[in-house]
């Protein structure tokens, strides 16, 4: 009986080294703060493009933000993707949060990345890498990979003649880049289709971010909707 004790209280004893050893951006005060930092920084972007926008008035768009205000915004939206790159779970959760984000400020070398979830995936590709060497039978695909695969190829294809055709070279510099984000996207769900073992844990991770990011647009919506009728727009 006193060793069965023991034996438990050994268990107890490294059940809580191990919680101890948690990082902080697995528990919830390291999630509140990143979901916090995100969600300040797209905010002061909003207010930011606003402002250079003269509040609307002249319509809106990033090209009145001078470049090196873009480039700290987009600094300060990445650096959570930084800290979160070593561990798959994470990025899987930072992705479901990144829905609720928006969009990026446009950056002159970087016209694919217009919305904060097309630079997580190509993060979490990067990070993956080894992952796209798998192989995989064609029966364990599932219809959608097939699906967005062969919708990429038929953008690439459409790309290429646009550009015989008519020799365009803005079409051709489009097609290079959103082809970049949709070929980011085609061999992330390869890579989710070749390790079916992980694909629990991922969804849940991915659930888990994004009633973050829905919390952090309820946060916003209590501040923002009464504003809509302090300052009705026009």
């Amino acid at each position: 009986m006193a060793g069965l004790q023991s034996d438990v209280a050994i268990d107890a004893g490294t059940s809580e080294m191990l919680q101890g050893r948690t990082s902080l951006w697995d528990r919830k005060s390291g999630k509140l703060l990143l979901v916090g930092w995100l969600f300040a920084a797209a905010v002061a972007w909003c207010f930011l493009r606003s402002h250079y926008d003269n509040w609307g008035k002249d319509g809106v768009g990033d090209t009145a933000v001078p470049v090196g205000l873009r480039a700290v915004v987009a600094l300060a939206l990445l650096a959570p993707v930084t800290l979160l790159i070593g561990k798959d779970s994470r990025l899987a959760w930072l992705t479901g949060l990144s829905v609720s984000l928006g969009t990026l400020p446009s950056l002159p070398l970087f016209p694919f990345l217009r919305d904060y979830t097309h630079l997580v995936i190509l993060v979490w590709l990067l990070a993956s890498w080894r992952s796209l060497w798998l192989r995989i039978s064609l029966q364990r695909m599932p219809l959608f990979v097939f699906i967005f695969i062969g919708y990429t190829a038929v953008c690439a294809i459409s790309a290429v003649v646009n550009f015989a055709i008519f020799h365009n070279t803005w079409q051709i510099k489009v097609g290079a880049a959103y082809l970049i984000l949709f070929g980011a996207f085609a061999a992330m769900l390869y890579v989710l289709a070749a390790e079916p073992d992980k694909a629990e844990a991922r969804l849940d991770n991915l659930l888990d971010g994004f009633i973050w990011g829905g919390g952090g647009q309820v946060v916003i919506a209590l501040v923002a909707v009464p504003l809509i009728f302090v300052f009705p727009y026009s």
